[in-house]
């Protein structure tokens, strides 16, 4: 483990982080080249046509399924996203050690996708999706679960509450709001499917905790 965090001592959240901004820049680069790409009546920029998440070409670019948790779709997806995990993903990363904190963040984004690649064929497999979101809300679960006394402020609720009663927020608005997916544009069902594996590795990771602590 000290191996691991000495390979990258800036902390691997942070890591995300810059690398999430990174593509963030190079597909505005790709937008004032100009670079597109068409198909199926659709207009691709070519950082979402090739790293985004389109279920219908994802068989022939499987890489999708991870690199489409680095792509946002504007400014303030990706704002948003990394104001959340900056604290969050800090804090877990901190709790958890790196690879147990890449474990759940990859692992739920990665369930994310295929929630997602799932949903969308039984409705519209031409409109991608990107985001860290799902990975997001598999941190939160997990921190949830190792560290239930975290206290989180939520818009528009102006005292902190419990992040557990948060997550039950999050989770029934996306399920409330799930079949109108298309309409609201956020991937609700890869949320779901982020914050179920991040509860389960969470539960997991803390039922470890315990065991040695007192064994």
């Amino acid at each position: 483990m000290e191996g691991f965090k000495r390979r990258n001592p800036y902390g691997w959240n942070n890591t995300i982080i810059l690398a999430c901004v990174v593509v963030y820049f190079i597909k505005l680069l790709s937008e004032v080249v100009g670079f597109e790409v068409k198909l199926n009546y659709f207009s691709y920029n070519l950082v979402d046509f090739l790293f985004a998440l389109t279920p219908a070409y994802v068989l022939y670019m499987p890489w999708q399924i991870v690199t489409s948790i680095f792509v946002h779709a504007n400014f303030w997806h990706l704002f948003v996203n990394m104001f959340v995990l900056f604290f969050f993903g800090s804090e877990l990363e901190r709790r958890l050690g790196s690879k147990k904190f890449l474990k759940v963040f990859f692992l739920s984004g990665i369930a994310g996708s295929f929630a997602y690649v799932i949903y969308a064929f039984l409705t519209n497999p031409f409109i991608p999706a990107m985001g860290a979101s799902a990975s997001i809300f598999g941190v939160m679960g997990a921190l949830a679960m190792i560290a239930p006394e975290t206290k989180v402020i939520i818009f528009p609720i102006p005292i902190p509450i419990s992040i557990k009663v948060a997550i039950i927020l999050f989770a029934l608005y996306d399920l409330l709001l799930l079949p109108f997916t298309y309409a609201t544009g956020v991937a609700h069902v890869s949320h779901l499917a982020g914050l179920i594996v991040g509860l389960y590795l969470g539960k997991r990771y803390r039922i470890r905790r315990f065991f040695y602590g007192y064994y």
